[in-house]
């Protein structure tokens, strides 16, 4: 079956994923030839030393166009979603306590990436400092 049929299949509703999540082929054929809307978290912290400190997660080692890269915790948006559905479900992946409401919008853009267009709604959290807290870099000197 061709991915233009797949996709179509998908987007009138005749295939549902439990997760609201496109099988990994159309993702990619999808993010390829339409682009796709996206969601980014920006999350820091100031260490009681003063330093700024930014949170990335890793990506899986199966990744296949970023192997094993830090990045934002971020989420693409599906059809039926709303901002706070986007960021709870952001929220709901990391291990730190954020209070969605403490979100703040930052700024829009459109950039191209190896699987196509990206427009990306970036927002950013400031969250107060916890020593057991992983998953956070020194923003001057980041990996």
């Amino acid at each position: 079956m061709s991915i233009l049929r797949k996709l179509l299949i998908y987007w009138l509703g005749k295939q549902k994923q439990k997760d609201g999540r496109f099988p990994e082929d159309i993702f990619y054929a999808s993010a390829n030839i339409f682009g796709e809307a996206c969601l980014e978290l920006i999350i820091v912290r100031q260490t009681p030393e003063g330093l700024r400190q930014i949170y990335l997660t890793r990506r899986d080692e199966d990744d296949l166009y970023y192997p094993g890269a830090l990045h934002l915790p971020g989420t693409r948006k599906l059809p039926d979603d709303t901002d706070k559905l986007q960021l709870l479900r952001i929220i709901g992946e990391t291990p730190l306590n954020i209070n969605w409401l403490d979100i703040k919008c930052f700024f829009s853009m459109t950039i191209q990436c190896p699987r196509g267009t990206e427009y990306a709604d970036v927002r950013r959290v400031e969250i107060p400092y916890n020593a057991n807290d992983e998953g956070f870099y020194d923003i001057g000197n980041l990996p």
